[in-house]
């Protein structure tokens, strides 16, 4: 009863810790899909600014007098989309590495359910087994029983037949001592 114990606990926790992980599982391709979501942001943001800088580039080929037409903020803004983006990159890879462990660990608590499962039923066919083996020896102690009792009985009636013969060989003895005036035993 206490491996069963043992067995319904450690599957309880088995459940509740892939419970967890499902759970960061999850919460992890929530965080993957805002991330993906903010990458195409960042990445449109990216193409604009690309585009402006083509064009000013294109316009500062034609015209001498633009050579400063490219502001120092826009190009900190480059800078600092850069660096962003090389941040969403970092922060995807990492999400994906996080979806990636979940995964195992889901993987792994379901094989552990599976090999509990697999012990229980073994238990519980060895458990069957022995119940059907008690049965059995309690029919065979019953059929003892009765038989025993039986042969108590047998030996309680030749008892008592023992008793009435020697009563009667008793009584016998007296008579024929008494025919025959003492003079017989019963070994003659």
């Amino acid at each position: 009863m206490r491996i069963k114990e043992d067995y319904d606990t450690q599957v309880n926790k088995l459940e509740q810790e892939k419970l967890g992980l499902i759970k960061k599982l999850n919460e992890a391709l929530l965080e993957l899909d805002r991330l993906n979501q903010e990458k195409g942001e960042l990445n449109d943001r990216l193409l604009s600014v690309f585009k402006f800088n083509r064009d000013v580039e294109r316009q500062t080929l034609r015209s001498d007098d633009l050579t400063m037409v490219v502001d120092e903020s826009l190009r900190e803004e480059l800078r600092q989309e850069k660096h962003r983006g090389v941040h969403l990159r970092e922060q995807i890879r990492a999400g994906e590495e996080e979806r990636l462990r979940c995964r195992e660990a889901a993987g792994s608590a379901e094989r552990g359910l599976a090999e509990w499962q697999e012990e229980h039923a073994e238990i519980k066919l060895a458990e069957a087994g022995r119940d059907r083996d008690l049965e059995s020896l309690s029919r065979e102690h019953a059929e003892v029983l009765e038989k025993v009792q039986a042969y108590a009985r047998e030996v309680a009636d030749l008892r008592e037949l023992c008793g009435t013969l020697q009563e009667m060989i008793g009584g016998h003895r007296m008579d024929l001592d008494h025919s025959h005036g003492g003079r017989l035993s019963l070994r003659d």
